[in-house]
């Protein structure tokens, strides 16, 4: 649960945005360390609770400051980051141009 709420985050995505892209993306099912064939991501309801009850204790906030402190000591920096999906439509084949 804290890898997916730290994802979805750190990709600025909805509750049922990061649930699809667990589903759509093999690295973020690895960083989770989910395996399909037995097990299934939580839905995007547990995963608002979740992010409640760490709100109410102010534990995101620890997370996020011992994250960050980590990644600085070791010579890493955190950005924000986005997904982008990818789609392969059909084009019309280019057309040679006229001499010059």
């Amino acid at each position: 649960m804290l890898g997916m709420y730290l994802m979805q985050c750190w990709f600025n995505l909805s509750g049922e945005g990061i649930e699809d892209a667990i589903y759509d993306s093999y690295a973020l099912r690895s960083f989770m360390k989910i395996n399909f064939a037995g097990e299934q991501a939580p839905d995007a309801a547990t995963l608002l609770k979740f992010r409640h009850l760490l709100e109410e204790y102010n534990i995101d906030k620890v997370f996020f400051h011992a994250i960050a402190t980590t990644l600085e000591k070791r010579g890493y920096m955190m950005r924000g980051g986005g997904i982008v999906a990818a789609t392969l439509i059909q084009a019309p084949a280019r057309m040679p141009r006229s001499g010059a």
